[in-house]
C-alpha cells in the first residue's frame, strides 16, 4: 500500500514481503517525521531462536533469546544518528568517477529496487505482486 504527496510523492508506504527462502517481511516507511526529529529505523527480526531488536531513535540493540540468554548492548548517545546525505554524497562521487568507499555493491540496490518496484505495481494493480 502507498500513499502520496498531491504532487505524487510517497508519503507512507506498507508491503508485506515473502523472500525466496520462505521468510515473511513487513515492511513500511513514512516521509512526514516532524521537523527536527532523529531519523527512525526500527528493526525487527523474529527467527526460530528468538529475535534481534534495534530502534536507533532511542539508541536500543537487544538480543532476546528464546533459551533465555538474552543479550543487551550498551549504546552511547548518538550511536543511532544517522546523516541522510552520507549515501547520497558517496553515489554521486561514484557517478563523477572519483575513488571513493563503497560498503555496499549494486547486489543490495538491485535488490531494494526490485522489492520497491514490486510494491508499487502491488499498490496499483491490488494483488500480490514478484519482485
Amino acid at each position: 500500500m502507498t500513499g502520496a504527496s498531491p504532487a505524487g510523492v510517497d508519503y507512507y508506504d506498507a508491503a508485506a514481503v515473502r523472500f525466496a527462502g520462505g521468510a515473511t517481511g513487513s515492511v513500511s516507511g513514512a516521509a512526514t517525521l516532524p521537523k527536527g526529529r532523529p531519523v527512525q529505523i526500527d528493526l525487527r527480526i523474529f527467527g526460530d531462536e528468538g529475535m534481534l531488536l534495534l530502534d536507533i531513535e532511542r539508541e536500543r540493540l537487544e538480543l532476546r533469546r528464546r533459551d533465555g540468554r538474552d543479550e543487551v548492548i550498551a549504546l552511547n548517545p548518538g550511536d543511532g544518528a544517522y546523516e541522510c546525505e552520507s549515501p547520497l554524497r558517496v553515489f554521486v562521487d561514484i557517478c563523477r568517477g572519483r575513488p571513493v568507499e563503497n560498503p555496499a555493491d549494486g547486489t543490495v540496490g538491485a535488490r531494494a529496487i526490485a522489492v520497491l518496484d514490486a510494491m508499487y505495481r502491488s499498490a496499483k494493480s491490488g494483488r500480490p505482486e514478484t519482485a
